[in-house]
């Protein structure tokens, strides 16, 4: 209910620290409900998701295979079709002052 929903914004469910902290890693619902077939609850693993991070442990012991992902480059776009531009904003903001070595201009983040 709150939070950003950076993948789809006509949807309900959204992108919650607080609720992934305390729901070992659920709080990313914004990302689920429109990739569902994706074993992550996040594209990114620095975001708090022990779930994921379990699944990853069971896969690299054998127990847990042929996980599926979404290709970033889809990912990407359908954030930028029907998201509300909160996610790949806050990763500009985050490089806020650097310049691309190759053409001088304000460094913006090509995911």
């Amino acid at each position: 209910m709150w939070g950003n929903r950076p993948y789809d914004e006509s949807i309900d469910p959204a992108e919650n620290m607080m609720v992934s902290l305390f729901g070992m890693g659920e709080g990313w619902h914004n990302y689920h409900h429109v990739f569902p077939f994706d074993y992550r609850a996040s594209e990114f693993r620095w975001k708090v998701n022990p779930t994921t991070q379990f699944i990853d442990l069971m896969h690299l012991l054998g127990q847990a295979y042929n996980l599926k992902t979404v290709p970033k480059d889809l990912i990407k776009a359908r954030a930028q079709k029907t998201g509300n531009g909160t996610m790949y904003e806050q990763l500009n903001r985050q490089k806020v002052g650097q310049v691309d070595a190759e053409n001088e201009k304000g460094y913006t983040y090509d995911y």
